[in-house]
């Protein structure tokens, strides 16, 4: 039977808790902009970083620390299945909305038991094992082509892609970019992965310094510093004499109010699934010059709405970074081109008519 439309629908969006990244920041944009007669209800496992970014933000949640995952143990797991299912049905849950893989595995079984709708939010790319259990979930959508691409074929024609969601303020004097710079200021943003090439970076700072014509050098490093990456970027810095040049700010909360203080992003990341901070970036007039691969090429056209470079080509990240220090008129047009695509394909607005469609679908 169709639900009515006037019947408040209740979502369950839970977390683990114990982090903050790109992906929670996206669903809690939706969370955070969810019409009527949607309800999202936020559960978290653990108290950790996730609920400070809660209530700096001002978004209610719940937390059941109770819960056992099925990352504590399956026999564990099992036995306090009934606690899920319980939890379910008396908070009256219509969909459980997945963004996290253990939350994906946990929470699957107990919504198809209690009769709610489950929604796989499959936020990186495959294959792995876990995600051979989404085929039991009522739907699942990814973020980009290229997450949907990495899953198993027999069951990418079920699979939704659903772009992740941004708000776009326009302001003319953000998109004109200053014709001099007294001082260049370059950021590299992400988790301190291997995948993520923090090195690459380095290396493009290494290869700037020897130019003598261009501006001096900040290089401004955002992310945790985790072992062994962390200490093999440490060496590669002495390596190159860069000590005075790489500047670490660890994890930044409000990352937008960072990239307004760069002159250009660095995204050298492989395999990623989409890369937030480069529509973040395009939404404040930051240029950005990023690896040819994964979901970057979903994001960015390349000469027109940012530069993307071939397998990391260290020469070519120099020359195209230096070209757009050069050439001003270049540069403003990436910039507006750049603005201009990533409000029109990643807006909020377009997000929640697509998510809200889903959702409608679930509940029939």
């Amino acid at each position: 039977m169709k639900k009515s439309t006037t019947t408040k629908i209740n979502i369950l969006f839970p977390y683990m808790g114990n982090s903050i990244g790109g992906s929670h920041i996206s669903s809690l944009i939706l969370v955070k902009n969810l019409p009527q007669p949607y309800h999202p209800i936020v559960l978290l496992h653990k108290r950790g970083p996730l609920a400070n970014y809660l209530q700096e933000n001002n978004i209610p949640y719940t937390i059941e620390e109770k819960l056992v995952t099925d990352s504590n143990g399956k026999w564990q797991y099992m036995y306090a299945f009934s606690q899920f299912t319980n939890l379910l049905k008396r908070l009256k849950i219509d969909i459980v909305h997945t963004n996290e893989i253990n939350m994906h595995t946990t929470w699957l079984l107990p919504a198809f038991f209690s009769r709610a709708k489950h929604l796989w939010h499959q936020r990186t790319p495959g294959p792995n094992k876990s995600v051979y259990l989404s085929f039991l979930s009522a739907k699942t959508i990814t973020i980009s082509d290229y997450t949907k691409h990495s899953l198993p074929f027999f069951f990418r024609n079920k699979i939704e892609v659903v772009f992740n969601p941004f708000i776009f303020l326009k302001n003319d004097k953000q998109l004109s970019s200053r014709k001099k710079y007294t001082n260049l200021n370059l950021a590299w943003i992400g988790n301190f992965h291997r995948r993520k090439r923090l090195d690459v970076f380095i290396n493009v700072i290494g290869e700037l310094e020897k130019i003598h014509n261009i501006p001096p050098i900040n290089a401004h490093v955002y992310g945790s510093p985790l072992k062994p990456i962390s200490g093999e970027i440490e060496e590669l810095i002495a390596k190159k004499k860069l000590k005075s040049k790489i500047l670490f700010h660890g994890f930044a909360l409000n990352i937008t109010s960072e990239i307004n203080k760069i002159d250009f992003l660095i995204a050298p990341a492989e395999k990623e699934a989409f890369g937030r901070t480069i529509v973040e970036a395009a939404s404040m007039g930051i240029p950005t010059i990023a690896n040819k691969e994964g979901g970057h090429k979903e994001i960015i056209i390349d000469k027109e709405s940012g530069v993307l470079i071939q397998h990391n080509d260290i020469d070519n990240y120099v020359t195209s970074i230096v070209s757009l220090i050069e050439n001003s008129k270049f540069r403003n047009e990436l910039i507006k081109k750049a603005y201009d695509f990533c409000a029109q394909k990643f807006s909020i607005n377009t997000h929640i008519l697509h998510i809200t469609k889903i959702y409608k679908s679930l509940i029939k």
